[in-house]
């Protein structure tokens, strides 16, 4: 932004200069700050993790493929309707649609789970997007999605708390590419974590636990993690899935700072950054403050803002210091005449930085890394 020198003030109003100046910034901040909120909006949208898929699956693929138009594909569109539109309060919900005689192919069950710390509007938002990928990427007649926030599934047969028809090799296990420093006390610490939130949700009546302890060897760093059963399954078929989950989960390489185990009748992770509301750990944090119902439960949502809004300041106090120069400039001619290129030339100099580091705030977040364990 130049700065233009001028000689002694020709009856003009440094009033009016003044004036024009204040309203001249109101209408740049507002501008940067429209910006910086669109800026915002996108990347929480994109980086929402509830609505992440974590993986998927669609039953005996090219066997038994249903026809666009057929009963089984209406009664399945009215049996993922309802188990969406019927999610909340319980965050669970079965429907089904069973036919008869020569018709017992089009039967249809349903099943729909939230995470347990979800509020309502991220569970119904998690539920209806699974519905919408889960239908538009299979055409069979059994499929599920597994997504950061719920599940959903559907089959042309009863699986309703059915665990020992569905052991089978459909079972996913996802591992952090990053270590920690000391691997061998960080995943002696996340075993026992592990082995006491499994035992907490096959107890609990939601089938739902979240628990969470400080890393070993560093004191900024904690451990959280997360068990959840499909509430079709009772507590003792829980506590089957959730032990092949423990011996599954330790498939990832040792020291792994975070993992995610999941199958058709339960799902187990851990993550050494905030992925669910901590209001709902068990105990909860001495240092946490209480968290409402209404507070959106994710790190990189969190993360934009804060650093979003730090660059939102950055930018407009960057702003302001060069409009202040040139305004300086204009009010006090001869003192800049002697001083103008060392203030000018600092005042541009800060702003260009603030503004690029601004720009580079509104780029991607990174995410955590998986891969596939061996």
């Amino acid at each position: 932004m130049p700065c233009l020198l001028v000689g002694p003030s020709r009856g003009t109003n440094a009033k009016e200069e003044e004036v024009g100046m204040a309203t001249e910034m109101k209408s740049l901040i507002g501008n940067v700050l429209f910006i910086v909120t669109l800026c915002t909006g996108m990347r929480s949208a994109v980086a929402d993790p509830e609505t992440a898929t974590v993986w998927s699956d669609c039953g005996n693929s090219g066997k038994y493929e249903y026809r666009n138009g057929s009963a089984f594909q209406l009664n399945l569109n009215n049996v993922l309707e309802s188990l969406v539109r019927n999610v909340y309060p319980s965050g669970f919900n079965t429907s089904s649609i069973v036919a008869e005689g020569v018709n017992s192919n089009d039967t249809v069950y349903g099943l729909v789970q939230c995470r347990g710390d979800l509020d309502s509007s991220d569970c119904k938002q998690c539920a209806s997007t699974a519905e919408v990928e889960l239908v538009q990427g299979c055409h069979n007649t059994s499929g599920f999605i597994q997504l950061d926030g719920c599940f959903l599934r559907y089959d042309n047969h009863n699986f309703y708390n059915d665990i020992k028809s569905r052991k089978s090799p459909q079972i996913s296990v996802l591992c952090n590419t990053d270590n920690s420093s000391q691997p061998q006390q960080f995943t002696n610490a996340v075993k026992a974590l592990l082995s006491n939130v499994t035992a907490q949700a096959a107890q609990s009546p939601k089938l739902f636990a979240a628990d969470l302890v400080a890393a070993p060897g560093n004191l900024t760093q904690t451990i959280y993690s997360l068990a959840q059963c499909w509430r079709d399954l009772s507590q003792t078929s829980c506590g089957s899935c959730l032990t092949e989950a423990l011996s599954n989960i330790f498939r990832c390489q040792s020291g792994a700072i975070g993992a995610q185990f999941g199958s058709q009748n339960c799902y187990l992770r851990y993550e050494v950054y905030e992925f669910f509301n901590i209001s709902v750990s068990s105990p909860p944090p001495e240092e946490s403050l209480p968290v409402s119902s209404e507070r959106k439960k994710t790190r990189v949502f969190g993360i934009t803002l804060g650093v979003v809004g730090g660059g939102t300041l950055g930018l407009i106090a960057a702003l302001l210091i060069t409009r202040w120069n040139c305004f300086s400039c204009r009010k006090r001619p001869e003192q800049n005449s002697r001083t103008r290129d060392p203030e000018i030339v600092s005042g541009l100099r800060i702003s260009v930085t603030m503004i690029s580091l601004s720009l580079v705030i509104c780029s991607p977040i990174s995410l955590p890394r998986y891969k596939q364990a061996l």
